[in-house]
């Protein structure tokens, strides 16, 4: 099922403007290598096929990875980047690997270790 081209690997990201400060830290470049892993690609490509967004099934694994991260850019009042940047970074990967928009504010069921984001976008096959 999986379109994964073999350097993906080596992906660079180029975050958006208002997101460069937050990408250059430790916690933006974890999730950067975490969104190109495999299995999290094979997550959003399976939820694309069931036209779900494809931040959906990352819920539950940026949790255990990054739950204090998150729950410090709560804090901070940082949640909302750190959630656009993801989007963004998610945007990225899907284009490379042959998707495109197909829809936007999708509602987010919720993970089970519950909800980290609202809304989505849906990806379908170019």
């Amino acid at each position: 099922m999986s379109n994964v081209p073999k350097d993906l690997k080596g992906l660079e990201y180029f975050p958006l403007e208002d997101s460069r400060e937050l990408y250059e830290t430790q916690f933006g470049k974890a999730l950067w290598e975490f969104m190109k892993r495999p299995k999290n690609i094979e997550l959003m490509e399976d939820a694309a096929s069931r036209q779900r967004p494809a931040v959906e099934p990352l819920q539950d694994g940026l949790r255990n990875e990054f739950d204090s991260q998150f729950q410090d850019a709560r804090r901070e009042g940082m949640h909302r980047d750190v959630n656009r940047m993801i989007g963004d970074m998610a945007l990225r990967i899907m284009c490379v690997i042959g998707y495109e928009v197909y829809r936007k504010r999708i509602r987010i069921r919720d993970g089970l270790l519950g909800k980290l984001f609202h809304q989505g976008s849906v990806y379908r096959k170019r």
